[in-house]
This record gives C-alpha cells, sequence and structure tokens, in this order.
C-alpha cells in the first residue's frame, strides 16, 4: 500500500512539474508575441563584418555578369516564385558591371533601416542596408566609382538577415 501511495504522488509530482513548465513555456512564447511591437527588432546583429562577407559574395557574383550567380534571397516553390525570380533578376542585371568590366569592392558603409518596400517581392516588414563602394575597372579606361546599396530582410529562420536586393546609389 506504501508503494502504491509513493508512485502516486510520484506521478502527480511529476505530472504537476510537467503543466508548470508547460504554462512557463507558454508564458514566455506570449511575452514575445506581445512585445513585439516594442522591441521590434529581435534580429541578429548585421555588423561589419557580417556585411563585408556579404559583399565580397555580391561582388563576386556580379563579376561573373551573371545574374543567376548573385548570392541574393531566392524562395523556390511558392506559387509566385516564377514571378519572384524574375524580379530578382531584374533587380540584379542594371547593377552587373559593363562587358570586360569587374568591380573591386573598397568597403562596406552601414546605412541602418531601409523601406522594405524596395524588396516588395518578399513583402519583408523591416529591412537593413549597407553600402559597397567599389571600383568598376573597365580596359583603357580609369578606375569609376560606383556605390550599390545591399538591402537585407529577415531570413525567417534564427533571426539572420538575408541579401535580398540592390539598389544603385552612384551620384
Amino acid at each position: 500500500m506504501k508503494m502504491l501511495a509513493a508512485k502516486t504522488t510520484r506521478l502527480i509530482v511529476v505530472v504537476t512539474l510537467a503543466v508548470a513548465l508547460l504554462c512557463l513555456g507558454g508564458a514566455a512564447l506570449w511575452y514575445l508575441y506581445a512585445t513585439e511591437d516594442v522591441n521590434p527588432y529581435p534580429m541578429k546583429d548585421y555588423n561589419a563584418a557580417t556585411q563585408q562577407k556579404a559583399a565580397e559574395a555580391v561582388v563576386a557574383g556580379l563579376n561573373t555578369h551573371n545574374p543567376d550567380n548573385v548570392n541574393l534571397m531566392r524562395i523556390d516553390g511558392q506559387p509566385e516564385s516564377d514571378a519572384n525570380l524574375k524580379a530578382i533578376t531584374a533587380n540584379i542585371t542594371p547593377m552587373l558591371p559593363p562587358p570586360g568590366c569587374q568591380y573591386a569592392l573598397d568597403g562596406v558603409e552601414d546605412k541602418g533601416r531601409q523601406d522594405p518596400a524596395v524588396v516588395s517581392w518578399y513583402h519583408p516588414s523591416q529591412a537593413r542596408g549597407f553600402d559597397m563602394k567599389l571600383q568598376q575597372l573597365c580596359p583603357g579606361q580609369p578606375p569609376t566609382p560606383r556605390t550599390i546599396r545591399v538591402i537585407a530582410i529577415p531570413s525567417g529562420m534564427g533571426g539572420y538577415w538575408t541579401e535580398a536586393a540592390l539598389r544603385d546609389e552612384t551620384h
């Protein structure tokens, strides 16, 4: 009889702890959801080193003269994915260096929050950006400065930013 009472007590304690943990987890998730407007940046830091690495990858892709080789966010499998892929290609193509030319990356400059409408094909809620300071190198011509802004949006995975669009900022 004592053993049955001990097992019953142990079961009650385990079930009570499990319910308490579920309630705490639910409260934590509710808090994160409820305070989303108070803290609109639950995203990971998009620091200079991250931007530099992203810029190097984008420039390497641009220098291939093939929009498909430029490392920007592409989501396949959605009904509108063909339209998205066309929009991404249309966004990249004017940023390619002229035939026979290449870009050399001089540096990056953080530009902070950006208008998410620039990446209209994904409808993001927020966007960040940085400028790639480039030298356009063409045979027989002096280097020409060019600035291309990279717009990053939430990737939807773990609070990371993903480069999604380019915009010419050369003045």
